[in-house]
């Protein structure tokens, strides 16, 4: 991220409603070198992503 590097995290889970990321996290989405995606749908469970 100090390269100016753009980043894409994807996540097992979705954010909650109100989810809002913090510190570095919330400065390089805010400067659009971060994005942070899911493939499902906030849940309680814990899943694995897989390539299917």
């Amino acid at each position: 991220m100090n390269r100016g590097y753009n980043i894409i995290l994807p996540r097992e889970n979705e954010f909650p409603e109100l989810y809002m990321p913090a510190g570095e996290a919330f400065d390089a989405c805010a400067a659009g070198l971060q994005i942070k995606i899911s493939p499902r749908m906030y849940h309680m469970q814990k899943k694995a992503i897989t390539k299917a």
